[in-house]
């Protein structure tokens, strides 16, 4: 079963993409701020963290860090530079992914549908998704 972290502001999308990935079989957890995922994911503060998710859905604007704060983080950390992340954004936020960190596998944008970020998610994480 493919684990997830969603880290988004927006408690209710959060809830709703939490809702829909649960239901095609994902082991999901979500939190509201980059320093969550970071504590999390034992990078701050530092403590030894028993498994990783197969990937990130982190909010590009959230309290605390960011989502590029977070992706930077993770990059610099060797136990979680290799955890995908999707990052979701804001109408209008344009983004390069050759800009990105390398662990920043792709972007979708707020709006979105489902199967927008489900074939992402299959795209990201390969055979671990169920169709």
């Amino acid at each position: 079963m493919p684990t997830v972290l969603i880290a988004d502001d927006d408690k209710s999308l959060a809830a709703t993409i939490r809702l829909i990935l649960t239901k095609k079989g994902f082991q999901v957890a979500q939190v509201d701020h980059g320093g969550k995922v970071l504590e999390l994911l034992g990078v701050d503060p530092p403590k030894s963290v028993d498994a990783m998710p197969d990937v990130l859905v982190l909010d590009l604007t959230m309290p605390v860090k960011d989502g590029f704060a977070v992706a930077a983080a993770l990059e610099d950390q060797p136990r979680t530079r290799s955890i995908p992340i999707i990052f979701l954004t804001g109408k209008g936020q344009l983004l390069e992914l050759s800009e990105m960190p390398v662990n920043v596998k792709a972007y979708v944008q707020k709006p979105f549908e489902p199967e927008e970020l489900l074939a992402l998610l299959r795209d990201v994480i390969g055979g671990k998704v169920a169709r």
